[in-house]
């Protein structure tokens, strides 16, 4: 696989998981967010939470999928990063989601693993 048709499946992953997250009341803020840390694959908010989503597509089982230490400080490093840029958004709480999905040509709500509080 080209790394051009790997990013393309990729970017086709967090839109699916954009909008299962909107149906499910998450409001977008930002998407593909990137700070000196690298990038962080979709920022939502819900109620009094802001929630930094990284969005994995895995064509084995979804549960052997793990992200792994280096990935979470790069996205926890990130998430400081929006928050001194963004200072209104601190009071909100603060949490870290998965969410895995498994290519197939019909994708079932059962090929979307969402994690919440991931790490």
């Amino acid at each position: 696989m080209t790394r051009q048709h790997a990013e393309r499946r990729g970017r086709q992953a967090e839109w699916l998981a954009r909008w299962w997250l909107f149906f499910k009341g998450y409001r977008l803020i930002s998407h593909r967010w990137r700070s000196p840390f690298g990038e962080v694959d979709l920022i939502l908010i819900r109620k009094n939470m802001i929630v930094f989503v990284e969005v994995k597509l895995r064509r084995g089982i979804m549960d052997d999928a793990i992200l792994q230490p280096k990935q979470q400080r790069r996205i926890k490093n990130a998430a400081l990063y929006f928050f001194k840029k963004y200072p209104h958004y601190i009071a909100l709480d603060c949490r870290f989601d998965l969410i895995f999905i498994q290519p197939s040509p019909f994708i079932t709500i059962r090929q979307i693993r969402h994690l919440q509080n991931a790490w």
